[in-house]
């Protein structure tokens, strides 16, 4: 297949580091095609020497649920590279009525001079959020430390939308799960704050209605910010779970970062709404507690 260098180099200006996967699902079993096709420049690591801190790269990718391992294939080694193209497909058999219930992780990993895999990043791609008997998916995941990937106390679906003629960014808390509850609470009455930020800033800010001693809630409440295109690449949002309490002064469980400067899934929503304006954009998110 011929590539266009000065396309290809354009388009990762235009994109920040990131894989480009594709999914897609055919007949009576969903075919996963994973397509890797550009990892930017790794970020280096003060743990490997200079000028090479990962001197081989290995590709793995695990279909999982909950951490239990599902199938794995894994991309040749690339060594000495910083800059990666991939040009491989993998197709694994999974039946329609599991799409619901199974997740992609993307894991990457550098080989330092013992041989040893060392983790570069993570990040997992719900299956439940995608349209895939419909149509394939495209687009940007980023990847976060996969420390950073443990510290989730719970899970939040939320939708995305941008309508650029009436300058309106929509955001829908559709519902969350797994809900750990701060102080070793055994039960609490969760609700959801959303803050409109604009380098760094609070612009706005809206909640949802609390629900009552669900570690498993469900929102499904829009939340409207006027937002003038031309600031679009400014702002980002932040989602707060937080408890509710008596005084008003509940505690939070934790939150979710949503924009052009968050990382991981954030990142990803954000440029996938851009992607695809008018058209809301679903994806699940880990919260966090820091």
């Amino acid at each position: 297949m011929a590539v266009d260098v000065a396309e290809y180099h354009l388009s990762v200006i235009k994109s920040p580091p990131g894989w480009e996967v594709g999914v897609y699902a055919a007949g009576a079993l969903a075919l996963l095609g994973i397509t890797a096709v550009s990892l930017w420049k790794l970020w280096t690591s003060g743990s490997f020497p200079s000028p090479s801190p990962f001197p081989n790269y290995d590709y793995r990718y695990l279909e999982q649920k909950y951490g239990e391992t599902y199938a794995e294939a894994r991309h040749k080694i690339q060594r000495n590279a910083y800059s990666i193209f991939f040009d491989e497909k993998f197709s694994i058999p999974l039946d329609p009525t599991a799409l619901e219930e199974k997740s992609l992780r993307f894991s990457v990993f550098g080989i330092d001079e013992d041989e040893r895999n060392v983790s570069t990043g993570v990040v997992e791609l719900k299956l439940s959020v995608l349209d895939l008997p419909l149509q394939p998916f495209s687009g940007w995941l980023y990847l976060q430390d996969q420390n950073k990937a443990a510290d989730a106390v719970g899970e939040i679906l939320l939708s995305l939308s941008y309508l650029p003629t009436a300058e309106r960014l929509t955001v829908v808390v559709v519902k969350a799960k797994n809900l750990i509850w701060t102080n070793d609470k055994t039960t609490a009455d969760p609700f959801v704050k959303v803050y409109l930020l604009q380098d760094g800033r609070k612009m706005s800010k809206k909640k949802t209605a609390v629900k009552r001693d669900d570690p498993n809630p469900v929102f499904n409440e829009a939340m409207i910010f006027s937002v003038p295109a031309i600031v679009l690449q400014d702002l980002s949002l932040r989602v707060t779970v937080a408890e509710s309490s008596s005084d008003g002064r509940g505690d939070n469980v934790g939150h979710v970062i949503i924009g052009p400067a968050a990382s991981g899934m954030g990142t990803t929503h954000w440029n996938q709404m851009l992607a695809t304006l008018r058209r809301p954009v679903s994806m699940w998110h880990a919260v966090r507690r820091n």
